[in-house]
């Protein structure tokens, strides 16, 4: 990979620097043979009660949270907000979702719709912001739903400009819809957030979501 040859050039010219290096899983960066491996721990309960204390501002919401975190026909669902993204999106979803659902799915689609209509108003305590293709949310699914079935099967979790716009002009192709590529990719990314630009690289904020989406294809 490009990026790979840059950061060692980039390490070779400044030899006398210590570099830490972090990324997701699969990026290509374990295979740099001068550095070490090391891998993240999930939270444990308390830190998942220390998180939710210092991210959530609202007192109230955030006893709230924590009860309902508590609450013993919860607890094996505990295991995946031990992951900090999860445990963000469900802090998220929340305030439209006051409950913990019984099944992953469900978790998902209640993110999808929080980041669809209340990011912004939740986040920021704005108005929320215009889409430019002006596409409905059954619309958005179903793009979402063959993107992350035919990226999934390629095996790309992260996505170069021209590989999304490219994929994205197949999707809509294949599903008959006409609009333009670069404000649908504005509205996945900044009105809905459902695509996290990150560098001049784009990709899901968490590969189960791309995993969600992929298994919800024929469900829509």
């Amino acid at each position: 990979m490009e990026i790979n040859r840059q950061i060692d050039l980039f390490i070779d010219s400044y030899s006398k620097n210590s570099f830490l290096i972090t990324t997701r899983p699969g990026s290509g960066a374990e295979n740099f043979s001068r550095f070490h491996d090391f891998f993240v721990e999930p939270l444990t309960k308390y830190d998942v009660e220390g998180f939710i204390k210092k991210i959530v501002e609202s007192q109230e919401r955030r006893q709230r949270i924590i009860e309902i975190i508590k609450e013993q026909k919860n607890s094996a669902y505990l295991h995946y907000l031990k992951n900090p993204l999860l445990l963000s999106m469900f802090i998220v979803a929340f305030e439209s979702h006051p409950e913990i659902p019984s099944r992953k799915s469900s978790f998902y689609r209640n993110v999808f719709d929080t980041l669809y209509s209340k990011h912004d108003g939740i986040t920021k305590n704005s108005f929320p912001r215009e889409k430019l293709t002006k596409f409905e949310r059954e619309d958005f699914e179903r793009i979402l739903n063959v993107f992350s079935y035919l990226t999934l099967i390629e095996g790309k979790i992260v996505f170069t400009n021209e590989f999304l716009t490219d994929k994205l002009a197949d999707v809509i192709k294949y599903l008959d819809i006409k609009c333009n590529i670069e404000n649908l990719i504005y509205d996945l990314v900044t009105p809905i957030s459902i695509i996290v630009k990150d560098g001049f690289e784009y990709n899901f904020p968490h590969r189960s979501i791309q995993e969600y989406f992929a298994a919800s294809l024929y469900q829509n």
